[in-house]
């Protein structure tokens, strides 16, 4: 693994926490970093794909949540938890590929594969 690899594949997980700033930055950030940097490294490639994927997963079930909040409130409970564990798996992949490893999240539609 060359220098850089892993501090970019971090990156492409912890771009995922401009999300609190932004919402849809929640995909963008990750999308963004592993478009630029997806041809120059195999892992870089591999955990943008994963952190697109995830990160895609969590904002369709988020707004799906939302929407059915109108028939009933503990919906709403059920989207913020969802992006709050977003936001936890993001930061928690980004460790684990800043120290070398392959992370693989437990849940995701791998619509990017």
């Amino acid at each position: 693994m060359n220098l850089g690899e892993k501090e970019w594949g971090a990156l492409t997980h912890a771009a995922a926490l401009l999300g609190i700033l932004l919402p849809i930055a929640l995909v963008l950030g990750p999308m963004l970093v592993w478009m630029i940097k997806r041809n120059e490294s195999d892992f870089v490639n591999t955990q943008g794909k994963e952190a697109v994927n995830f990160q895609l997963t969590i904002i369709v079930a988020s707004f799906i949540l939302m929407f059915l909040s109108m028939v009933a409130k503990v919906f709403m409970l059920f989207a913020t938890l969802l992006l709050l564990t977003g936001f936890i798996f993001g930061a928690i992949a980004a460790v684990n590929v800043y120290q070398g490893k392959n992370y693989r999240y437990p849940f995701a539609v791998r619509l990017i594969k």
